[in-house]
């Protein structure tokens, strides 16, 4: 591998060694605030390099006239790359895919369609009670350009082709909505079951019968064959959640039933094996889902169900932060409080307490758990968590948020900023413009919001504070901060906005909040922005949204401490630039606060002094944690 793919690799190591920012608490401000000045300097420099490199070796070729030299070099590098930078390893590999197709190579399409699919599964963004579903139509693509080459598997003559071609095919039942199904399934099976969960099964039974099936292994033995059916196993036992759901009539109930305890009792038994060949326990979750699937086909009851659950959760170690301890201390206890729902009403009575007692200690894990954690495969734990627990007060759900923010410092600096911003530009309009306020936040008569304004700003605050919460749960679709972001990158960053307006919503009592998330990236004359359609904004919001647009941009760009992937700009230039965009991006009535100059020069004060104050506390608090190392990135 050349040296200048060596040197991009090296970089992008650099980086993530360099995404931590080390503060101890007997640190002065100005030592905490050079500390991360250095550092966003170094990530910054860092940064424009690789862009270099990428630029000279990946952007400027085209697959017309790519060389096989080229593709050979690029592959290699990507290969080398592998989970350091899933996003520009699915750039080299749609550049080898579209060189393929130009050139009929089957063996390089069909490696290059499987690594864009797996790449592009990593990065898929998926939130169905959100209505978003990133990239899986992409992912789906690639895996049926493979599978089109099924019928030719016995005339590739090379282990790799071969595998490739299994691997895919398996790989299907990950996107299965989105192929067709499978004629001559079992008439038994209602029209009313889901579509997608019908092909699901098709496509795994077919899967397991070509990886079992003896001529095949004979003709390749080289293929992992045995782990091909674990994983298509392992898979498939993930059903039981739909069986939980009750989404399926008793005839598909008893079908799928069936197929989920065959596959989880060939999992638990693998897993067993391997537990005790390494000396350790079995994963929870397999443990969880091989009860869970005796339970859906009658093998014991609901009692027995919640008992097992319980050793399982015992079992848990109160500060095991792994997957399997995220898993046991996070998610068993909501699992333990849906099937207590199927017990009989002396025995919900009994475990009652038991549950209840869960139900506080994950509150407890939560709270200590590591503030570099990102949020976003937690959050829909977290809103069960909080759905289960009765009586969960307004506190609770901001500590919740609290911890969401925590999980990423960056947004959680950025958010403290934009709030105090809000807050600011609030009360200037309200002792210099009131009317413009007339309706915010369900008040129409301006003395009352004149005379409750301090009220009412803190409202603001708090809807500016969680204006950025959707990105603290996207932040591994775009976990790279060693260049900029590709298109793919962009697309799901865009998304943050429905992701925060659907969690603060679906929280309940933060309904202006979750406008202000949605919103925050419109512009005012709807002309522009995202996310995209027209905007049907309540006008008891209208103004705290137009604020905290303004203060959204007013703060990213001008953050000369920790933004480590751009040059900032001066407040002056963010003042003229506000101005500009008046009427189109900015609200006239919001813009028109910085022809002020006095009102100007005391925000270029502020800004800069509550700034380093906001850093410097919130790098110094997180500094007294278990872990006082804290991942630094980019701001959008």
């Amino acid at each position: 591998m050349r040296d200048i793919f060596r040197e991009y690799i090296d970089n992008v190591n650099e980086v993530s060694d360099s995404m931590t920012v080390t503060v101890s608490p007997d640190m002065s401000e100005e030592e905490v605030i050079g500390r991360i000045q250095r550092n966003a300097g170094k990530l910054y420099s860092l940064h424009k390099r690789n862009d270099e490199i990428l630029n000279e070796v990946l952007f400027s070729k085209k697959p017309e006239t790519v060389t096989d030299e080229e593709i050979a070099e690029l592959t290699e590098f990507a290969d080398a790359l592998g989970r350091l930078d899933y996003p520009i390893f699915y750039v080299i590999y749609k550049l080898c895919h579209d060189a393929a197709v130009i050139r009929g190579d089957r063996r390089l399409l069909i490696r290059s369609c499987y690594w864009m699919s797996t790449a592009m599964f990593y990065m898929r963004l998926v939130r169905q009670d959100a209505g978003i579903d990133l990239f899986t139509d992409q992912v789906a693509g690639c895996l049926a350009e493979v599978q089109d080459f099924m019928d030719d598997y016995d005339s590739f003559d090379d282990p790799d082709t071969k595998g490739y071609i299994i691997r895919t095919n398996a790989n299907r039942r990950l996107v299965s909505s989105r192929f067709a199904v499978i004629e001559g399934f079992d008439e038994t099976v209602s029209e009313k079951s889901y579509l997608w969960f019908r092909n699901y099964l098709e496509i795994v039974k077919s899967t397991v019968a070509l990886v079992t099936d003896p001529k095949k292994r004979e003709g390749c033995p080289e293929l992992p064959w045995d782990n091909f059916l674990y994983l298509t196993c392992f898979s498939f036992t993930s059903s039981v959640s739909k069986l939980r759901e009750s989404c399926f009539t008793p005839d598909e109930y008893k079908i799928v039933s069936e197929y989920a305890k065959k596959a989880a009792e060939y999992v638990y038994g693998v897993e067993k094996k391997r537990a005790e060949a390494a000396g350790r326990p079995i994963m929870p979750e397999v443990l969880y889902r091989y009860h869970a699937a005796r339970y859906h086909v009658g093998e014991i009851s609901p009692k027995e169900l919640i008992e097992e659950f319980l050793k399982i959760y015992r079992s848990a170690e109160p500060n095991d932060f792994t997957s399997n301890g995220l898993f046991t201390n996070l998610r068993l206890p909501i699992l333990m409080q849906y099937y207590s729902k199927q017990l009989d009403e002396k025995s919900q009575e009994a475990y009652e307490n038991i549950l209840l007692d869960a139900q506080d200690k994950t509150s407890e894990y939560l709270m200590r758990m590591p503030r570099n954690q990102y949020a976003n495969e937690l959050s829909s734990d977290l809103r069960e968590t909080l759905w289960y627990r009765s009586g969960t007060g307004m506190t609770y759900r901001q500590q919740v948020l609290e911890y969401i923010l925590a999980c990423h410092p960056p947004t959680y600096i950025h958010s403290h900023m934009v709030a105090w911003l809000t807050e600011k530009l609030f009360l200037r309009l309200c002792d210099t413009n009131p009317e413009t306020l007339r309706g915010v936040l369900g008040i129409e008569n301006v003395a009352t919001i004149v005379a409750d304004k301090h009220r009412l700003a803190k409202t603001a605050r708090l809807c500016g504070l969680y204006h950025d919460i959707g990105k603290c749960m996207i932040m591994e679709h775009i976990g790279n901060y060693s260049r900029k972001l590709t298109d793919e990158e962009f697309l799901a960053i865009k998304y943050h906005p429905v992701l925060g307006a659907d969690l603060l919503t679906k929280l309940g009592g933060f309904e202006d909040h979750a406008q202000a998330a949605f919103n925050h990236h419109r512009f005012f004359d709807g002309k522009g922005g995202y996310p995209a359609g027209k905007a049907v904004i309540p006008r008891r919001s209208r103004a705290v949204i137009d604020i905290i647009t303004v203060a959204d941009s007013l703060e990213a760009g001008t953050d000369n401490i920790g933004r480590c992937y751009a040059e900032t700009k001066s407040v002056e230039t963010l003042f003229d630039e506000i101005k500009r965009w008046s009427g189109t991006r900015y609200a006239p009535y919001v813009a028109e606060l910085f022809n002020d100059k006095d009102f100007c020069d005391e925000v270029k004060v502020e800004i800069a002094a509550q700034r380093r104050k906001i850093y410097f506390e919130t790098y110094i608090e997180l500094s007294r944690s278990d872990d006082s190392r804290f991942h630094f990135g980019r701001e959008n």
